[in-house]
């Protein structure tokens, strides 16, 4: 018997001893054991994998906006630093509670402390915050503009988590919607919940505001805006649908705008 038959029959008796002892009869063979995703953008499978892959279009603070989330906060889980650029195809941890190890640390400077003895100018004023807590810098106009120059029809927390306008029975009026205080525009585009359109206005660090509508757009991303200045026109939808949706949230959670709405 030659060497090349030797080695064939060694080879047949490995198998089939692999296949009569290293298996237990009724065990199924070790699956892969990775996240299963769902179809679509959005991968809800593990609540600690969530996950979401950018589309055309979208901005950090669409996403963050679209999930309710702090867009800081899912900026650091995902390591996207100012200006917060993304691109489409890039997958993004929804899960924005992370440990202290895991965040982007950003050192921080502090001004030397001024001696005790050192009087203070007399035309020094006070600081004054701004409605996110933050220290104002003049930014943020001291009394904010109605998106609207009518009444809403649905108050915060009776079934939206905003104020519902529309524009009564005339389906040929049409309406300016108007930015509540100043601030920069970081999203205007597709509108989410059956709107044609989305518009989102940074005010401060924590606050922002958002403008769901069926209209024309007329501002661009990353437009400074002030407080009553032109974001769109909207058009009437009828008595049976609202013709806009407004919404403010602090730290990505929704709060109500009469706080600051008078």
């Amino acid at each position: 018997m030659n060497a090349q038959w030797v080695f064939k029959l060694l080879l047949l008796l490995s198998v089939g001893i692999c296949l009569s002892g290293c298996l237990s009869p009724g065990k199924p063979l070790i699956a892969e054991r990775s996240p299963a995703y769902t179809s679509g953008p959005y991968s809800s499978g593990d609540p600690l994998s969530k996950s979401y892959v950018v589309q055309k279009g979208d901005t950090l603070y669409s996403i963050a906006w679209r999930f309710e989330l702090d867009y800081k906060g899912l900026a650091r889980a995902n390591g996207v630093r100012a200006p917060y650029r993304i691109v489409p195809g890039q997958r993004l941890s929804l899960v924005t509670q992370l440990t202290p190890s895991a965040r982007i640390r950003t050192p921080v400077t502090r001004p030397p402390a001024a001696p005790a003895s050192q009087p203070k100018p007399s035309s020094q004023q006070p600081a004054t915050t701004d409605p996110a807590g933050n220290v104002a810098s003049g930014e943020l106009a001291k009394a904010w503009t109605w998106p609207l120059g009518i009444a809403p029809y649905a108050e915060f927390g009776r079934g939206t988590r905003g104020l519902n306008y529309r524009l009564g029975d005339d389906r040929n009026r049409r309406m300016t919607v108007r930015s509540t205080n100043s601030g920069e525009v970081v999203y205007a585009g597709t509108g989410l919940g059956g709107f044609e359109h989305l518009v989102i206005v940074k005010h401060s660090a924590s606050l922002l505001s958002a403008y769901s509508f069926d209209g024309s757009l007329r501002v661009t991303e990353k437009q400074k805006i002030k407080a009553g200045g032109e974001l769109a026109d909207i058009r009437n939808r009828g008595r049976s649908k609202q013709s806009l949706h407004f919404e403010l949230r602090k730290d990505g959670q929704p709060i109500n705008p009469r706080q600051f709405l008078r």
